[in-house]
């Protein structure tokens, strides 16, 4: 049980790492997007998302669940986006809330959405994407 737990919080840590670089792809793009192309920032934040999730899709793959393979690496990629699909939704769900009735700036919103998307993400992409319950939906298709 002991061991099992520190796993998981090593885990987490690597996850939380590549989450780290995940968000300057995520920050960076939407402060591009946003403040020098002139798109609207919740529709930034969708392109902003989804280019971090290409990138820690594959760290992800190769660092922080590289001992776990169910199904193929394109079935692990369509859970991953399906998972962080909702997260998507939570991050900019917040982003919305908090910078259209509380006029918080559109950034710090951002940041305060990937944090709770983050849980959401690690969660179900480590008993999902990555995990044993994904290797019983992969078994029976």
């Amino acid at each position: 049980m002991v061991n099992n737990v520190q796993v998981l919080l090593v885990r987490f840590q690597k996850f939380l790492l590549i989450g780290a670089f995940g968000l300057l792809i995520n920050m960076g793009t939407l402060y591009g997007l946003t403040g020098y192309v002139h798109i609207y920032y919740v529709l930034s934040s969708f392109f902003a998302i989804e280019l971090s999730l290409f990138a820690t899709f594959v760290l992800n793959e190769r660092w922080t669940w590289a001992d776990r393979k169910p199904g193929t690496i394109v079935r692990r990629f369509w859970k991953y986006q399906m998972v962080n699909g909702i997260g998507l939704v939570i991050n900019v769900g917040v982003l919305f809330f908090l910078t259209a009735f509380f006029d918080v700036h559109y950034m710090a919103s951002n940041f305060f959405g990937a944090g709770l998307a983050a849980l959401w993400n690690f969660t179900l992409n480590n008993v999902f994407t990555w995990g044993d319950f994904g290797k019983m939906v992969d078994s029976s298709t």
